[in-house]
């Protein structure tokens, strides 16, 4: 695992975030932790990125830590930008995993089954903050001209769909995913 330092800290981040959020009394040194080891988590894992991906266990670790970063961000205030950013790992280092012929271990994890377990569980959440999401679909949509290859334009639609699903609720809209 310290090979994969990146996924420790997003772990530990994801923890302290999880604990804080479900306890009865605030807790500032919890909120800390998770702000801190989530720092560290995007740190190592950039590096990472910057290094390339080598290897099915590399890979796995990357996607690993985008998901873990990616539910975190559900959990810390104001963290849509950051989830929308982590969603865009979710999809990037997928990509780069197949145009290398590396295998998945999360390869059952988009099944409707799967996706269906987690709905009680998001129903629960929050909403998220509508000005939050308007800022967001008016950042996604002023990217529309700037696309200028398919993926790209495939890219900023998909992602201003998931957007927009928010207004729905942020099940739909974490849903929308997959």
């Amino acid at each position: 695992m310290a090979q994969y330092n990146f996924l420790l800290h997003a772990m530990l981040a994801l923890s302290a975030s999880d604990i804080e959020a479900t306890s009865r009394k605030s807790s500032p040194e919890l909120a800390q932790s998770a702000i801190f080891h989530r720092i560290l988590a995007i740190k190592y894992f950039n590096r990472a990125l910057s290094a390339g991906l080598h290897t099915f266990e590399e890979g796995n670790a990357m996607l690993a830590t985008c998901w873990v970063l990616l539910y975190q961000s559900i959990l810390i205030d104001e963290g849509l930008s950051e989830y929308l950013t982590f969603v865009r790992g979710c999809v990037l280092v997928p990509l780069q995993m197949g145009s290398k012929d590396l295998k998945f271990l999360f390869k059952n994890l988009f099944s409707d089954d799967e996706i269906e377990k987690t709905r009680p569980s998001l129903q629960d959440m929050p909403a998220v903050n509508l000005r939050s999401v308007d800022a967001a679909c008016t950042s996604l949509e002023a990217l529309k001209p700037l696309c200028e290859h398919e993926v790209e334009k495939k890219v900023q639609g998909r992602l201003l769909e998931l957007v927009r699903r928010f207004y729905l609720s942020s099940c739909d809209g974490t849903n929308s995913l997959f």
